[in-house]
C-alpha cells in the first residue's frame, strides 16, 4: 500500500520529493478539468514527468487521493500550512480539524464536491480520513472535559462522531454553495456547540 511505503521513505528522498510534486500537479490538474476527466497522462504532462516515474510511486490515480489524506493525518504540517497551537487540548483538537478545512480551501468547493461524490463509491476521502482519527480525538475531548474546558453528556467517542458529522455536512453545504462564505468560522462554531465548549474558551474565527 502506498501509505505504508511512503512512511518508510526518508522525507528528504527523491522518492518523497517526486510524490509531493505529483500530488501538487495532480491537484492543479483536477481543479482544471475535474478528477474523473483527468487521466494519468494528463497528470504526467502537468508534472513534466514520465509515466514510469508516476508508476514508480503510484499504481493508479486514486492512490494520489490516498496519499493526500494520509499526508494530512501523519505529517505535522500539510504543505507547510497550519502550525500547531499547543495552548490547550481544545486548540490542539481544533488544529486537527483545521487541517481538513485548509485542505478543503486548497482543493476548492468544485473539486472537493466531486471527491466527496467519489467517496460514496470508493470510501476514499475526507470523511474516511477524519474517521480514522476518532480514537485520538476522543482522548483530546476527554482531556478537555477533565480540564473543565468542555461540558457535555455522553461519551467522548459519541461527541467526536456527532460533532465531526456536523462539521462534515457543513463542508458539504459549503461545496454546494460554491464556497460563498468562509468555512472555518462556521466549523469552529459547530465544534464549540457540539463539544459544549465553555464560554471563556470560545473564539470568534473571522477567516
Amino acid at each position: 500500500m502506498i501509505r505504508n511505503e511512503m512512511r518508510d521513505k526518508a522525507r528528504n528522498s527523491k522518492y518523497f520529493q517526486n510524490a509531493e510534486h505529483i500530488l501538487q500537479s495532480a491537484i492543479e490538474q483536477f481543479k482544471d478539468t475535474g478528477y474523473a476527466a483527468s487521466s494519468i497522462n494528463d497528470i504526467c504532462e502537468k508534472a513534466g514527468i514520465s509515466r514510469s516515474t508516476f508508476y514508480n510511486i503510484f499504481s493508479q490515480k486514486k492512490d494520489i487521493l490516498i496519499y493526500m489524506y494520509d499526508r494530512l493525518n501523519h505529517e505535522k504540517n500539510f504543505r507547510d500550512y497550519d502550525p500547531e497551537v499547543q495552548a490547550n487540548a481544545l486548540e490542539i483538537l481544533w488544529n486537527k480539524y483545521k487541517r481538513y478545512l485548509i485542505l478543503a480551501e486548497i482543493l476548492g468547493p468544485k473539486l472537493l464536491g466531486e471527491l466527496m461524490q467519489i467517496e460514496v463509491r470508493d470510501s476514499i476521502g475526507m470523511r474516511d480520513a477524519v474517521q480514522s482519527q476518532y480514537v485520538s480525538w476522543a482522548n483530546l475531548v476527554k482531556e478537555c472535559r477533565e480540564q473543565g474546558i468542555m461540558e457535555f453528556w455522553g461519551t467522548p467517542e459519541e461527541r467526536v462522531s456527532m460533532t465531526s458529522d456536523a462539521i462534515f455536512f457543513a463542508v458539504q453545504n459549503w461545496c454546494y454553495n460554491n464556497g460563498a462564505y468562509s468555512i472555518q468560522p462556521l466549523a469552529r462554531h459547530y465544534l464549540e456547540m457540539g463539544y459544549g465548549v465553555k464560554e471563556e474558551y470560545r473564539k470568534n474565527i473571522t477567516e
